[in-house]
């Protein structure tokens, strides 16, 4: 049961970040270019 939620925690972490790591990903990106 714990380790069910811990693994439903990671999966909705990796869920919910995507347009901020996409963020910093392009501003890093931007300036290296």
């Amino acid at each position: 049961m714990f380790k069910a939620r811990k693994e439903n925690e990671a999966n909705h972490r990796a869920l919910r970040p995507p347009i901020v790591i996409n963020h910093l990903l392009a501003s890093a990106t931007d300036s290296t270019k």
